[in-house]
């Protein structure tokens, strides 16, 4: 395979906002050579700035724009914990395609931002060239989630958490101890919920997603239809968002590929860019 011809101004990295169907997010674009354009979606509790490294390495192979997610950053927490719908968010996207002049993208998702990866999958339909998702939520069942957002007993709860964390956990405890959740993941759990600038996050955030990406066989029709390629990529070390959690779309979705890297979740990202450079290079 040819390597892309180069950009005049390779790497120049800017900051720019969007506002669409009253959704303001922030993004972070990396300059790359002409072609396919790569939207990245980070994980909760990440900055666009984190993924500064990986997109100047993959904008050898296009230009990169990394979304900050909502209720991240400067990227607005909407009103009331409203969720965002699939018709909102394919108004943003496709503003931000016609925005930066994106004709056809790839798109990559890790941890939370899985979610925003699919329900652009599902409202750019056959623009996507490809569709890596790294850890991602929303491509199969997450109990925690579903307890947490689905049912408004769930959502008072998880708003209370924010100035009484003591019973949630309390709770990650004493799921850990009795086997009940994994010890590694009730850290990672406990870790994010420390201070009540990190427990807002988690339910504005968490609240906020709930509805995408939607039905999973919907979306499974839209990338068979469209036979947009799939790669779902986990590490053999993440007990946050292992493979297991990831393989109900997979099974929907014939031509799918997997990888599993011998890493954790914290470095599955680097991994994973490291992954699909080899695969275009090689």
């Amino acid at each position: 395979m040819s390597v892309p011809q180069a950009d005049p101004n390779p790497g120049l990295t800017t900051w720019h906002q969007l506002e669409a169907d009253g959704l303001r997010l922030r993004y972070l674009a990396v300059e790359g050579p002409p072609g396919d354009a790569w939207i990245i979606f980070h994980g909760f509790g990440q900055k666009p700035a984190e993924w500064l490294p990986h997109a100047q390495a993959l904008c050898h192979l296009g230009r990169v724009l990394v979304v900050e997610l909502p209720a991240h950053g400067q990227s607005s927490a909407l009103r009331q914990d409203k969720p965002i719908s699939q018709a909102a968010w394919e108004h943003w996207i496709t503003a931000l395609c016609r925005k930066e002049r994106v004709q056809t993208c790839n798109l990559l998702g890790y941890s939370l931002g899985g979610r925003l990866a699919l329900a652009s999958a599902h409202a750019l339909k056959g623009r996507v060239e490809q569709l890596v998702l790294c850890a991602a939520e929303g491509a199969g069942h997450s109990l925690w989630y579903a307890l947490a957002t689905r049912w408004p007993l769930g959502r008072r709860l998880l708003k209370g958490m924010v100035f009484n964390p003591k019973w949630v956990l309390s709770t990650l405890k004493l799921l850990a101890r009795i086997g009940l959740l994994n010890k590694s993941l009730a850290r990672f759990a406990t870790g994010q919920l420390q201070t009540r600038a990190q427990r807002r996050l988690v339910a504005r955030s968490w609240l906020a997603l709930r509805h995408l990406p939607g039905s999973l066989t919907a979306l499974a029709e839209v990338l068979n239809r469209h036979t947009i390629p799939l790669l779902i990529v986990a590490g053999k070390h993440d007990k946050t968002v292992p493979m297991a959690r990831m393989l109900p779309l997979a099974r929907l979705v014939p031509h799918a590929g997997v990888q599993v890297l011998p890493v954790g979740h914290n470095r599955l990202p680097e991994a994973t860019i490291g992954l699909l450079l080899k695969e275009h290079f090689d």
